[in-house]
């Protein structure tokens, strides 16, 4: 799966999801990596990055500075709060990205600024689910929330509540949230379409995932790390593989009761709610 340029043939069939994406709050942080298995070598290996925004929590320390270290968090129109700089706009910016623009404008006070910078508060995230799921649409996700210590020179002086931390929600996650994929879904070529960091280029980036795989072959790599403003897409697969059929129905992201349908010549006739798994028998 290679993460590549969101090329204009395919403006057309997602302009809608595009416009929408948009106009979500698909900012973020952090880096992540995963790998294909090809030919029983692990390579590709791509790199993709979360761009912080509203609602996201950084640590920000200063070498030989403390005065200045503390929580930062990002407000409703992508600003923070600094020392001596004041109110700064860090929407859309990766962490790296916010490390070295800080560096260049605290040169204006502080001689050699040495400052690093940690991503500790995650906002939910919201994405789009499309195709053949049982039910498309807008979802919000949110992280665990944590207690974490609040520290001075002195030691910890109390605890800070409600931080969104070990944010790390799923592919499959998300699917169990869509209430699972119909017989048709082709889950060997999900396509997945995320906003890209400035410093990588901008725009939008696309891959494609083989969950197929994970459910056949336990290959978990496949079973990726989603962002905020990421559309998946479920694509409709011309012919049904018996493997991916058999596979569909055991899964644990579709609902363990299904609804049947019986008439004709049977004592009782109408709707059944059956185990899921369930024999014509």
């Amino acid at each position: 799966m290679v993460f590549k340029v969101w090329r204009s043939k395919n403006i057309a069939k997602f302009i809608f999801i595009f416009f929408l994406l948009n106009n979500l709050n698909i900012d973020a942080s952090t880096r992540y990596s995963f790998s294909k298995e090809d030919n029983g070598s692990i390579e590709n290996n791509i790199k993709s990055q979360y761009l912080i925004g509203h609602g996201d929590g950084l640590k920000i320390e200063f070498y030989d500075l403390k005065i200045y270290s503390g929580f930062y968090s990002i407000d409703r129109d992508g600003f923070i709060d600094l020392p001596e700089i004041g109110s700064f706009y860090v929407e859309n910016l990766t962490i790296e990205e916010l490390k070295k623009i800080l560096t260049e404008e605290y040169k204006k006070y502080i001689i050699n600024p040495n400052i690093k910078i940690n991503l500790v508060e995650y906002r939910p995230i919201t994405i789009y689910i499309s195709g053949e799921v049982r039910s498309p649409g807008i979802y919000t996700l949110k992280g665990n929330r944590l207690d974490l210590p609040v520290r001075n020179q002195t030691g910890v002086i109390g605890f800070r509540e409600n931080i969104v931390n070990n944010f790390n929600i799923r592919l499959y996650d998300a699917l169990k949230l869509a209430k699972g994929v119909n017989n048709y879904a082709d889950l060997a070529n999900i396509e997945i379409i995320r906003k890209n960091s400035k410093s990588q280029g901008g725009g939008k980036i696309s891959t494609k995932i083989d969950l197929l795989s994970t459910l056949t072959k336990g290959d978990l790599s496949q079973n990726i790390r989603l962002y905020d403003g990421d559309y998946i897409n479920i694509p409709k697969s011309q012919n049904i593989i018996k493997e991916q059929l058999l596979a569909i129905n055991n899964l644990n992201i579709n609902p363990e009761k299904i609804t049947v349908y019986i008439t004709g010549n049977v004592v009782e006739r109408g709707e059944f709610l059956l185990n899921k798994g369930t024999s014509l028998t």
